[in-house]
């Protein structure tokens, strides 16, 4: 199974932002996002907040994101921009959020994969799961299948 889940960029230990598919989910995000920049005594949402995906545009996680975009800017009142970064099995997206100002403007959407599996696959990667960002909230859940022709010797070595 496959998680999707935000991510945004620490502040001292707090979560900056985030985004989230379901009503409940959004009110936290937003609440986090609020909190956070109220301990920075500033307003905000005063510029729109960017979700990065780190998948090309048409999959799932970048159809999630477009579906609570919506919802989060009527939410913050302040736009917010859908951005697509993909390559590197995310580290490009990951890299990019990690460095970023930890504002609140910047979130990170992708899979558990890109977390979990990344730091054992790409042992010098530019950021750190744990440091640099802080889970905001888990949108889906998706199963994954294995398929094959079914005259294939592999579909009886799987019963």
């Amino acid at each position: 199974m496959s998680t999707t889940l935000v991510c945004a960029r620490r502040i001292g230990g707090i979560a900056a932002s985030a985004t989230a598919a379901a009503a409940i989910t959004i009110a936290a995000i937003t609440s986090a996002m609020l909190l956070s920049v109220a301990a920075h005594a500033q307003a905000f949402p005063a510029r729109p907040v960017t979700i990065t995906v780190p998948v090309a545009p048409g999959g799932i996680l970048d159809a999630v994101a477009r579906m609570v975009a919506p919802e989060m800017a009527k939410s913050l009142g302040q736009s917010v921009i859908v951005e697509n970064k993909a390559g590197a099995s995310g580290n490009i997206a990951a890299t990019q959020i990690a460095k970023s100002k930890p504002d609140g403007y910047s979130v990170l959407m992708g899979y558990s994969m890109f977390h979990v599996g990344n730091p054992s696959l790409f042992p010098a990667l530019q950021w750190d799961p744990i440091k640099d960002f802080a889970p905001v909230g888990m949108l889906a859940v998706a199963p994954h299948v294995v398929a094959v022709h079914p005259p294939s010797p592999a579909r009886r070595a799987i019963r």
